[in-house]
């Protein structure tokens, strides 16, 4: 009777779900949190699910990785290029928040950054010329985006997608959490992640947002269900030449960095609008564009219904915080925001 009792509680607790989570190492080059409320059978398989997906689209569309359909892209004269159904996508996905954003974000940006990345080496700010020279390859004009496939229109143009892969590689892990069956789960990588369901206790996540002043702190909780959070700034991620600060985020319509106190910190927060669910690409597209858009970005994500947003600009000693319409009603009950 005993053994019997033990193995029905072995299955009881096997079955009954209950949040599981895992810390896989190595995924885009940062840290990554995968929680899912399930059984154990079937949170273990949505946890390899979610892990696999992630590391697809990484394979696929890092401009660190030499095999990667991107890079090799990069690495291409100009030409016409076939393209895998999921960079497709993302690169769809990119010409629209392009024109959503009024070039704020454009993914052909990369030899602006490469540019700035040598000089940074170099400890030198580049030159007007080499500016001028770089922003020549700017431009969504120098691609065509086809079904399947992307050409390219002129030689030495390369594609970063670093401000939306990401997201989108968070999405497809949702989906593999989903399609698993789980009952709630959560995705977040570097700090963006997307949510659904609830978490173990039937509530909604906490999505906490760090203080952009003091990396040791929250200055935020948010209190969500279905929903993707990225966040974006220039305070804790810079360069100094010759003692003074620069932006590790670079304007492609200007070629230059953001100035210090621009955007220390841009939260965005993906919603379900009717049958769509949220995007953690567009979160992550949106929270480079605001940081580059800066104040106009707000009054720009108001005209998007499911987005909302908020921007603390200026200095630990000067700031101000501006949200969008919807964005404080998602904190926690009774939660404001803390910059002291």
């Amino acid at each position: 009777m005993a053994l019997a009792i033990s193995i029905w509680s072995a299955y009881r607790d096997s079955s009954v779900p209950a949040r599981r989570s895992s810390r896989p190492a190595g995924v885009m080059g940062t840290e990554c949190e995968l929680a899912v409320v399930a059984s154990k059978v079937r949170a273990s398989w949505a946890l390899t699910r979610a892990e696999d997906a992630l590391r697809n689209v990484e394979s696929l569309m890092s401009v660190h990785i030499k095999a990667s359909e991107l890079s090799r892209f990069n690495a291409g004269d100009k030409g016409e290029y076939r393209f895998s159904p999921e960079l497709m996508k993302v690169l769809h996905a990119a010409g629209r928040f392009h024109e959503q954003t009024d070039g704020a974000f454009d993914v052909t940006c990369y030899p602006l950054i490469q540019l700035w990345k040598r000089c940074k080496a170099d400890g030198r700010l580049p030159s007007e010329a080499e500016i001028a020279e770089a922003r020549k390859l700017v431009g969504m004009k120098h691609l065509r985006i086809g079904s399947d496939g992307v050409t390219k229109l002129t030689d030495g143009v390369m594609v970063d997608l670093g401000g939306i892969a990401k997201g989108y590689a968070i999405d497809r892990a949702i989906e593999a959490m989903i399609e698993a069956g789980a009952e709630g789960g959560l995705v977040n990588v570097g700090g963006d992640l997307r949510c659904f369901g609830t978490d173990e206790d039937g509530k909604p996540w906490p999505v906490k947002i760090r203080h952009p002043f003091d990396k040791s702190h929250i200055c935020a909780t948010l209190s969500v269900t279905e929903a993707s959070v990225a966040t974006s700034g220039d305070y804790h991620r810079y360069f100094e030449i010759s003692g003074k600060r620069y932006s590790h985020i670079v304007d492609p319509r200007t070629g230059q960095t953001l100035p210090q106190g621009h955007a220390p910190s841009v939260t965005v927060i993906s919603l379900p609008v009717a049958d769509t669910p949220p995007s953690a690409a567009a979160a992550d597209a949106w929270a480079t564009a605001i940081s580059v858009l800066g104040l106009a970005g707000i009054k720009l994500i108001d005209k998007h219904p499911g987005l909302e947003a908020m921007i603390i600009t200026g200095t630990p000693d000067k700031h101000e915080i501006h949200m969008s319409k919807g964005f404080k009603s998602l904190l926690e009950p009774g939660g404001r925001i803390n910059l002291n």
